[in-house]
């Protein structure tokens, strides 16, 4: 989250639709395989042009970058009801951060590039909606494709999510058809290449050297922090070129993969 203070613009129309409130700008992108954050870098740019042309002298940035706005995660929650059990939601930690800040009063409008960064999930646009509703937040979009201002744009935009959560479904459905498809050829069934193997399956061979010593260190007492540092140093990095962090030298370390379970072992 990055906030910029107010500046002081005599030019500014009081009447404009934005002028005097803060201002958060929210930009998402569902998948960043080389993690450039150019595309919510554009995002936030022309959100806050579009801000500025508003009236807008305090905007906050909410960015999310190789985030999903339809995959659903299994969490425990504790419904109006006081009931506590388990639900499917979609994670967004900077999305519920901007939420509870909005519910908060300590913003009072948003800017989103259009309906699908904003969400794909039609409980998350419910949420949008109330906060318009009952807590006289604005919502303003770049595209001009959503209005929940009012209760024609918002019908629109509860019509336009719910299609948008269906072609997701339906993207979803063929992308698992042909994951399948590949198992049942024997191919990896792989999106991108997975650190330690080629997109053929075979080994990398500096790959693989890199975890066999880092599972023998690890066995020796290690921390993965040590382990981590170390990659750092060696300029060891992900498939897509990202440095490694600690989650993810964790989940490689912990994979099924290494193993055999899931393709060609590496080892």
């Amino acid at each position: 989250m990055t906030r910029t203070l107010p500046t002081p613009r005599t030019a500014v129309d009081p009447r404009s639709p934005l002028a005097g409130r803060v201002t958060a700008v929210y930009a998402r992108i569902s998948d960043d395989q080389f993690d450039t954050a150019a595309g919510v870098g554009r995002q936030t740019a022309d959100g806050r042009t579009r801000g500025a042309a508003l009236g807008a002298t305090e905007m906050i940035d909410y960015t999310e970058n190789d985030t999903s706005a339809y995959k659903r995660r299994k969490v425990t929650i504790t419904d109006e009801y006081g009931d506590r059990r388990q639900a499917w939601r979609v994670m967004r930690p900077r999305w519920a951060e901007m939420m509870r800040a909005i519910r908060a009063g300590e913003i009072q409008a948003v800017i989103v590039y259009d309906l699908d960064r904003l969400c794909r999930d039609p409980r998350d646009l419910e949420d949008a909606i109330e906060t318009a509703e009952y807590h006289g937040v604005r919502w303003e979009d770049i595209t001009g494709g959503i209005d929940l201002n009012s209760a024609d744009g918002r019908s629109w935009a509860r019509m336009r999510a719910t299609m948008a959560r269906k072609a997701s479904d339906d993207t979803a459905r063929r992308v698992a058809r042909a994951h399948r498809a590949r198992v049942e050829s024997g191919r990896p069934n792989w999106t991108r290449r997975p650190f330690g193997n080629e997109r053929d399956g075979s080994v990398n061979a500096a790959e693989a050297t890199a975890i066999r010593e880092a599972a023998e260190r690890i066995l020796q007492g290690a921390s993965l922090y040590e382990i981590t540092k170390s990659w750092k140093l060696d300029g060891i990095r992900s498939t897509s070129g990202a440095t490694m962090t600690g989650v993810v030298v964790s989940d490689l370390l912990r994979s099924p993969r290494l193993a055999g379970f899931h393709g060609p072992d590496p080892f």
